[in-house]
Parts: C-alpha cells; structure tokens; sequence
C-alpha cells in the first residue's frame, strides 16, 4: 500500500476536476485525481492506518474499490519512486516478482537484465492475454513481454485470507532502465483488473568482483569522467537516482557547471575496479547564494573522498541557513574523507561539511577543513548539525600546516590548516555545532585550532545527547571563545554519561571579561575517567 503524510501532493489535478464523492466511487479509477492528502490518527500517535481526505474535506475512509493516491515531491515537482495505481477491489488477480537479475561491469554498464513475473488470472482465454500489459509505475523501467506462458490448470492462491483457483501466466521480461533506484514498482493489468507488486533487482557486480561474488540490489549510473559527471547531473542529477563513480574526477580548479552542482541523490558511491581503492571527487570552486555541492542526500554516501572543494557564499548580508559541501543530508555517510574543503559562509548558520545532517556517520577522516563566519550559529567542520550517532572519525591538520605546537603541547598563537574561525558564531565544535539526541563515539582529533564566541567545544559546541558516548579524544589543539568553552565540548547537557574521554595538550581558553566555564566548558552530568 502506498503512504503519505500531511501535506503530501499527489496528482496534479485542480479541484474542480474531481467530481462529486459518488461520482468519483462510482468510476473506481479516479481517486488517484487529488492533491493533497490529510493522514490522521486511527490508531494513537504511533500509528497513520486508512484514513483519508482531500483538501476539500472529502473522506475516502472505507473505500472498497478504487484506487489510493498517488505519491509527489512535497514540492510537487515529481513523482515519488515505486508509487502506483494500487487498486482496491474491482476482480480477483495477484502479481508476484519471480526474478529480476543482471550483471554490471563498470564503464560498461549492465547486461542481460531481465524480469520474470507470475500473473494469476480467474481466466487465461484469448481476450484477457491480448489484455495483458505491463508498466513501472515511476516511468524508471520499460518493460516489454518477450515469452508468455500461461499455465493450462488453476492452482490454488490466497489473497487477503481467500482461497481462489486461479491460472498462473508467467511473463518474461526485457528491461531497459529509465532511472537507477534502490527499487521499482511493476503494475500489471489484464482484463480490466490492474495489481502492481514491488521489484528489487538482484545484480551480479563483476566491476567490484571478477568472480561475481558480489550481489547487490540498486541500480546506478555509472560516472568515469569529470565530463560523465557534468552530462549525466545535468539530466539526472536532481531525480534522486544512484550514482557510481568508478575513476578519480579532478576538475582542474575549475568553477563547476549549472547542472553540476545542488543536487538531489539517493545513492553517490565510489568504487574502482575490484575494490581497489576509493576514488576522490573534486577540485573545484562555487560561488553563489548558499552554494552546496550535493543539495539532497537521502540513503547513502560512501566509498569516496571529497578533495580541494571551496565554497563561498557570495550573499555577504543575510542571515541565511545551511551550507556545505552536502546542505541536507539523511544518507548514511560511510567511509567518506573531506581533505581541504574551504567554506566561506559569511553570516550563515548551520555550516560544515555537510550543513545539517539526519543520518548516520561512520568511518569519516577530515584533513584541512577551513571554515570561516561573520556570524550565524551551529558551525562545525564535519556538521553543523547532527541527530544521528557518529562513531570512528579522525580529523586534524596536516603536518605542514601545523605551527605553534612544542613537543604536543599547542600555545595561543597556534596556526593550522585545520581552523574554525568563527568568533562572532555560537555553537562552535571542531567536529560539530549542535550534536542532538545521539551519541558520539570513538573519535580523535589532533591539531586544529577552534575559534568560536559562546559554547566552544574542540569535539562540539553543543550536545544534548540521549546516549553515552566514550573513547573520545582532542590532542595539540586550540580552542578558544567567550563562555563556555571547553576541550571537548563547550556545553554537555545531563542525563548522558561520558567515558574515556582525553585532552592533551590542548591550549583553552575565553577572551572576554567575565567570562565562565571555560577550560572543562560547561560539563554536568556522569563524567568518567576525563583526563586534561
């Protein structure tokens, strides 16, 4: 079944095209003719469960036959993936993905995809074969019929807890792919009766493993040249499709295309021949309004190092919001590296690598990240924000950069290629602005300098998490502010314990009069085994 929330925008039909509630009972079909959708509560807060309407107010609660919206953009600018005309009564027929499969082999592509299915029909004469036709609800895949082979006697199939004798026709099919998603929804009709069933592929990665050991489900457009990439974003970079890249993409400093940048993903992967290595992305340069590389992230960003990326914000007097090389992110970021990323953000809160982020991190190395404010709020080198659990991160200045540092021990006058210079920004950590509800673990940062004004922390500025969060450590580090400023974090909230964490050799300090916790920053809660 398909699912929506508040606001949601389904097809685009004006209003005055619906019809009357009978009318539009009475066609089965044209229930899908709506805008928006209003889901309440049936069931408690946990639950939204078959309840209804439209914005005129008109309920489709006990529907029983029809068909359920269809699912937009909340910006109404395209369809969602794997939505469908998902009918409700109207005849008896089930549909069920047998296989879908192929194999991929980097600059060469796919091949050999193909889908088998099993269609169960009250009737396999001539009229309702001739009938049979196929679709993906998303317009992702073409599918076309190359063999049918109904079956000559019923079998029996349940649906919704009743037995039918119904005929089993088995379709296979030719695939030719549209756009790369995680997944698809294949809607069949026959006889006037239409069923859709979800379909995921499984593809044999010959790319990643000569061998063919490795299996995976998404689809993905394959990147091998920085004019692959400016081509390919250009038409798709905004469909929230996956993407691979499987060779270094240098652009030579140059300023980066339209069609290339602020876009909307689903996957971005990088993955040379046989596992090898992983590939880097960058060398280029954005000026703009909030420029951001990577507008959207939604499921996953891995395998890829982001190099030599500078970003200013050419919008010197507004207090705007969210900018970085990834603006918002849901993804989980995995084995990802951001070395000399350069953000000018001027007055601009919720900055860092990726600006405002939802989804998980893991195994993350930031080398050389300059960020620098006039202003604005929640400034952090890997997030600006963060509700998700962060574990294995390693960042510092690389060792030429590094001055002001004697046998480990950094003094006031440190410099670093890793600097946050943000003395007029609140909620500044060397990691992350505002850490939200969520733990924070096994990191190490080494020799950058932190410049903030209020809640300066060199891990976080400000954490208000849920869990514990242990084996953390800053070491030959700067960090300096006004109140609350610590070396790890410039203000912990309680009700979370901390474990194992280090600060060696680390010069903190606050600069204005009157000034108050600075040196721990301010610290409540469980603290255990801390070391200065």
């Amino acid at each position: 079944n398909n699912t929506a929330y508040e606001n949601q925008q389904l097809n685009g039909a004006s209003s005055s095209t619906l019809g009357s509630y009978t009318a539009r009972l009475a066609a089965k079909t044209n229930l899908t003719y709506a805008y928006y959708l209003r889901v309440t509560a049936d069931l408690g807060d946990s639950y939204r469960y078959n309840s209804c309407t439209l914005e005129d107010g008109t309920s489709f609660n006990g529907v029983s036959a029809g068909s359920l919206p269809i699912l937009y953009a909340t910006d109404g600018s395209t369809i969602l993936p794997c939505q469908g005309n998902v009918t409700i009564g109207g005849g008896v027929m089930a549909v069920e993905v047998d296989s879908a499969t192929g194999t991929y082999n980097g600059s060469a592509g796919y091949s050999d995809l193909q889908v088998e299915l099993s269609v169960y029909l009250q009737s396999t004469d001539e009229e309702t074969l001739n009938s049979l036709t196929l679709t993906e609800e998303s317009g992702g895949l073409t599918l076309t019929i190359a063999d049918t082979d109904p079956a000559s006697t019923t079998t029996s199939y349940t649906i919704d807890g009743e037995s039918y004798d119904l005929y089993r026709v088995q379709l296979t099919c030719d695939v030719e792919v549209n756009n790369y998603f995680d997944s698809y929804r294949i809607s069949v009709s026959a006889g006037g009766v239409k069923k859709s069933a979800k379909l995921e592929f499984d593809i044999t990665n010959l790319w990643a493993d000569a061998g063919g050991s490795v299996t995976e489900h998404p689809l993905y457009r394959t990147i091998a040249t920085t004019s692959d990439w400016d081509e390919v974003m250009a038409l798709y970079g905004k469909n929230q499709e996956n993407f691979r890249v499987i060779h270094d993409l240098d652009f030579g400093g140059a300023t980066l295309a339209s069609g290339s940048r602020e876009l909307s993903i689903n996957r971005l992967e990088g993955q040379f021949q046989n596992d090898s290595g992983t590939p880097y992305l960058g060398n280029f340069k954005y000026t703009g309004t909030q420029p951001s590389f990577i507008a959207t992230a939604t499921t996953q960003i891995s395998n890829l190092k982001f190099y030599s990326i500078t970003l200013e914000n050419s919008d010197s007097t507004s207090s705007g919001s969210r900018m970085g090389v990834i603006r918002d992110n849901m993804a989980a970021i995995e084995n990802v590296t951001f070395e000399n990323i350069s953000i000018t953000s001027k007055k601009y809160s919720y900055v860092g690598c990726v600006a405002y982020s939802q989804g998980t991190m893991e195994d993350v190395t930031l080398i050389d990240i300059s960020i620098t404010t006039t202003g604005g709020s929640y400034i952090g080198a890997l997030a600006g924000y963060q509700n998700a659990a962060v574990k294995n991160v390693s960042a510092y200045g690389s060792d030429d950069s590094i001055d002001g540092v004697t046998d480990g021990v950094a003094s006031a006058n440190m410099t670093s290629g890793f600097t946050l210079s943000a003395a007029s920004s609140s909620y500044v950590g060397g990691l992350i602005g505002y850490l939200d509800s969520a733990a924070l673990n096994d990191i190490a940062v080494s020799s950058i300098k932190v410049q903030g004004g209020s809640y300066v922390g060199g891990l976080v500025g400000l954490a208000i998490p849920v869990s514990t969060s242990k084996d953390n450590s800053i070491s030959a580090s700067l960090v300096t502010g006004t109140t609350s400023v610590g070396g790890c974090y410039g203000y912990w909230d309680s009700g979370s314990a901390l474990y194992y964490h280090t600060v060696d050799g680390c010069y903190v300090s606050g600069t204005s009069t009157g000034n108050a916790n600075v040196g721990g920053g301010d610290l409540s809660g469980v603290l255990k085994n801390i070391s200065k």
